[in-house]
């Protein structure tokens, strides 16, 4: 037996090994999108908005109780008013999650969960009133623009229905800033 055949033939024993597959098992690919309402929360200027969000995303789930997902967000451009003036928010950056289905005796929905990493650029801006510069003497008011990579988590649920699914979840980034979070509906197309 050539020994190309070896990878092949060790995947085939390792999978019979696993018993009988089922429809659910199946090795799945699937693309979204969501949109929702998003929060950000800025700590250092003491204030939290709220705007319209989206995202979209890829993910495959490899086992029916695992798999991962790569998405990026736009938590929109929330104003809120402190004493100094407007600020002006956005977040926007890409996510990476692994994800772990509850296993359910219903069919066709799932509850999930699911932990990751998102490299969220977060901006943060005040405008005076008097469209001036400076809050006060030698303090500047240009909020700040950073990005940082910062665990994030989230949970829903999905009903599919062949290879459409509908989702309802809510996810957190963490930030040094603060936290924003998501919480969407979504459609995603199953495919492979």
């Amino acid at each position: 037996m050539p020994r190309r055949h070896l990878p092949i033939l060790t995947l085939l024993a390792l999978a019979s090994l696993s018993g009988p597959a089922r429809a659910d098992d199946a090795f799945l690919v699937y693309v979204g999108g969501a949109a929702g309402e998003s929060q950000i929360n800025i700590n250092s200027l003491n204030t939290s908005g709220h705007d319209t969000a989206w995202k979209v995303l890829v993910g495959v789930r490899a086992l029916d109780s695992l798999g991962a997902e790569v998405a990026y967000v736009d938590l929109g451009r929330p104003r809120s008013t402190v004493a100094a003036g407007h600020v002006n928010m956005q977040a926007t950056g890409p996510v990476v999650f692994g994800i772990a289905y509850l296993p359910l005796p219903v069919p066709y929905l799932d509850v999930f969960a699911k932990a990751g990493v998102a490299n969220v650029q977060q901006r943060a801006t005040v405008t005076l009133p008097s469209g001036a510069s400076a809050c006060a003497a030698g303090v500047t008011c240009d909020g700040f623009n950073r990005t940082e990579s910062e665990f994030a988590w989230g949970g829903g649920a999905q009903i599919r229905t062949g290879a459409l699914s509908i989702r309802v979840e809510y996810e957190q980034f963490r930030a040094s800033g603060g936290e924003l979070g998501l919480g969407s509906v979504g459609f995603l197309w199953s495919f492979l």
